[in-house]
């Protein structure tokens, strides 16, 4: 029996959600090419078939990639690289990118993508290169997929794969684009679109990646009442999930941003209250998961800016 599982699970949800083949394909292959691979006529390496599924909001699996000899062995290349992106081992990063390179004789725009969002990442942890040096070589990975991306402002509602949104989050961190309204627009068409497609663990972790862009921006801006708006939207998002990563940065934050916002006034009793919420919730977490730094912090910022001491009873 031939199976065709890629395809079926395109197919399936490319027609639930009344997705025109030209829209999922986009960058990624042609539209006969799409649709020879949702009627089984054609494999799809296993590249191709993840970035296709990332744009639907599918999470894939090598069951459904099916893959051969070949292709098993670029794959399993790609998990080296990101186990060694994890480690920082940069090093070893950059013998595997050059073997990944050359275990193709003609590598195609996908897998070009890939090595080029690693060398970003790369240029990123390492701080060694000035933000014109990233944008630049970031644009040339989101390229390769986004042709038609030049303009500064993307209004265009698009699907991404998961890589093409973290160039996008990278561009709009180091400046690529000056207008702030721009980048914001941007910023919430991408959330809207994680907030659609993506769930659970895919939806946390990307959509507080857009939301924390989200909050630098608005505190560039120094507009208070935003940046609160957003930390709220990101505990909102976690709160929705299973995990609680980065939950205790936010609740802090918010404790700082609200005590700059009354700094000029004396603060009121309800004021400090909520204040002290935050500082509440961030140490709890902190305790939970063992951030003994951050509680420290989180102790010194209520001494200082409160005069106020967390104690057990208080807890």
């Amino acid at each position: 029996m031939k199976i065709n599982t890629l395809g079926i699970v395109l197919s399936f949800y490319r027609k639930k959600e009344k997705l025109p083949l030209e829209k999922v394909c986009d960058g990624l292959c042609s539209a006969a090419t799409l649709e020879r691979i949702e009627k089984g006529e054609r494999k799809a390496d296993s590249l191709l078939g993840s970035l296709l599924l990332e744009r639907i909001g599918r999470e894939v699996t090598q069951f459904e990639l099916l893959l051969n000899d070949e292709d098993y062995a670029l794959w399993d290349m790609r998990g080296q690289i990101r186990k060694a992106m994890r480690r920082k081992d940069y090093t070893l990063m950059r013998q595997y990118l050059e073997m990944y390179r050359s275990m193709q004789k003609e590598y195609g725009e996908l897998h070009e993508q890939f090595c080029l969002y690693y060398e970003v990442r790369m240029a990123v942890e390492l701080k060694k290169e000035d933000c014109d040096k990233i944008c630049h070589l970031a644009l040339e990975a989101l390229k390769l997929t986004k042709v038609n991306i030049d303009a500064k402002e993307i209004t265009e509602k698009r699907l991404y794969t998961q890589t093409e949104i973290k160039l996008m989050l990278i561009l709009i961190h180091y400046g690529y684009m000056n207008n702030v309204e721009n980048a914001e627009n941007t910023l919430l068409s991408l959330l809207a679109y994680i907030e659609y497609f993506y769930t659970e663990r895919r939806r946390e972790e990307i959509g507080i990646a857009i939301i924390t862009e989200l909050i630098e921006l608005e505190r560039k801006c120094k507009d208070d009442v935003m940046t609160v708006f957003y930390i709220d939207k990101g505990i909102a998002l976690l709160s929705q999930g299973r995990g609680v990563k980065g939950l205790e940065k936010l609740h802090f934050l918010k404790a700082q941003i609200l005590t700059d916002k009354y700094h000029n006034d004396s603060i009121q009793i309800t004021e400090k209250q909520e204040i002290q919420r935050e500082c509440l919730m961030a140490y709890c977490i902190c305790e939970i998961m063992g951030y003994s730094e951050m509680m420290q912090e989180i102790e010194q910022f209520g001494k200082e800016k409160l005069s106020w001491q967390i104690t057990e009873l208080e807890m």
